[in-house]
C-alpha cells in the first residue's frame, strides 16, 4: 500500500515537471521578436475582424501598417544611432577634461580630482535636488520622497 503511494507520488511529480518544461519551451517561442511583416499582419488580422473589412480593404490597410510599422522602426535604429553618438561625444568630452586638468593641476591634485570624478556621488546630494522642477517647486513626488516643503528631510515610514 505505501509503496503504490509512493510510486503514485513520484509518477506525479515527474509528469508535472514534463508539463512545466514543456510550457517554459512554449513561452519562450513566444518571446521571439516578431519581424515587421508579422506585426503588420497581426495588426491587419485584428482590424479586419473587428473593423469587418472586405479583401481588397484588408490588403491596402496591410501596405499601411506594413509602411507604419517600417517608419516606426526606423525611427527606433535613429534613436539607437543617435544616443550612440551622444554616448561617444560624451567620453571624447570627459577626456578633453581629462587633459586639461592635467595640465592645470599638480600631480597630486589630479590624483585627488580623479579619485573624486570616479567616486560615486553621494546620495543625499542627488536625493536634495531630484524633484526640483520650475522655480524650484516640487514636480510629482507628492511627498513620497521624504521632503517637505521647506527642503528639511522627514524619517521614511515603513509600509
Amino acid at each position: 500500500m505505501k509503496r503504490g503511494l509512493f510510486i503514485a507520488l513520484i509518477a506525479s511529480t515527474m509528469l508535472s515537471g514534463m508539463a512545466t518544461a514543456q510550457n517554459k519551451s512554449q513561452r519562450n517561442d513566444k518571446t521571439q521578436t516578431p519581424t515587421i511583416e508579422q506585426i503588420a499582419r497581426q495588426k491587419t488580422d485584428k482590424q479586419t475582424k473587428e473593423l469587418s473589412l472586405n479583401n481588397d480593404q484588408a490588403e491596402k490597410l496591410y501596405q499601411a501598417n506594413l509602411q507604419d510599422a517600417k517608419a516606426h522602426n526606423k525611427m527606433r535604429e535613429d534613436k539607437r544611432k543617435f544616443e550612440e553618438q551622444q554616448r561617444a561625444d560624451m567620453q571624447k568630452h570627459r577626456e578633453q577634461l581629462r587633459t586639461s586638468a592635467g595640465k592645470i593641476l599638480t600631480p597630486e591634485q589630479y590624483a585627488k580630482w580623479e579619485a573624486s570624478e570616479k567616486s560615486p556621488k553621494r546620495d543625499g546630494d542627488f536625493k536634495q535636488s531630484r524633484h526640483k522642477g520650475y522655480q524650484g517647486k516640487p514636480m510629482g513626488c507628492q511627498g513620497k520622497c521624504g521632503s517637505n516643503k521647506q527642503g528639511k528631510r522627514q524619517p521614511q515610514t515603513q509600509r
